[in-house]
């Protein structure tokens, strides 16, 4: 089965929490990207830093 971009945005903007696309949307992500691993990062999870980093 081929999944079309068009409809994981769709299935994105239909989606009613975080838990609805963890659950249905990662596995389609998985098989359009063709990834053995997938998975849904939420930006607002991460913990900012007090300091900010160093480059080098």
């Amino acid at each position: 089965m081929t999944i079309s971009l068009k409809l994981l945005f769709e299935e994105i903007y239909q989606a009613k929490d975080e838990d609805d696309l963890r659950s249905h949307l990662a596995p389609k992500i998985g098989e359009y990207f063709v990834g053995k691993r997938s998975g849904i990062f939420f930006f607002d999870q991460l913990q900012l830093c007090a300091e900010p980093l160093s480059c080098c």
